[in-house]
C-alpha cells in the first residue's frame, strides 16, 4: 500500500517541444496490490522477492506481531532464503534504525 502525491503539471504550451512545466498542484493518489484489502483483513503479511535489507524486515515483523499480523508461509520462505544471503559482516545489516528502509 502506498499513498503519495504527484505532481500535476501544466501543459498549456503543448504546441513548443521540450517547454519546461510548471507544477500546478499536487493530486494525492493511492496504490495497493490487488490482494492488499484480503490480506489486511487476515491481518497477514506477504512481501515479494525483493526483500533490500532481510534483516530490518525479520525486525518489522516483530512490531507486526504484536499488533496480531502474521507472515504467511511464502513471505517466512522468502525471507529465510533472503537472511541466508545476508553479509553478517556488511556494515548495511539493518536499516530499521537508520532511516527507516525496509
Amino acid at each position: 500500500m502506498a499513498y503519495f502525491k504527484q505532481p500535476k503539471y501544466d501543459n498549456s504550451d503543448d504546441d513548443i517541444p521540450f517547454s519546461s512545466e510548471k507544477i500546478v498542484g499536487y493530486e494525492y493518489r493511492l496504490l495497493h496490490h490487488e490482494n492488499f484489502f484480503e490480506h489486511l483483513h487476515m491481518k497477514r503479511l506477504v512481501i515479494d522477492e525483493n526483500i533490500p535489507f532481510p534483516i530490518s524486515t525479520w525486525e518489522r515483523t516483530y512490531r507486526y506481531k504484536g499488533y496480531g499480523y502474521n507472515m504467511c508461509r511464502e513471505t517466512k520462505k522468502k525471507l529465510l532464503e533472503a537472511i541466508q544471503k545476508t553479509n553478517l559482516d556488511s556494515a548495511d545489516l539493518s536499516m530499521y534504525n537508520n532511516g527507516g528502509w525496509d
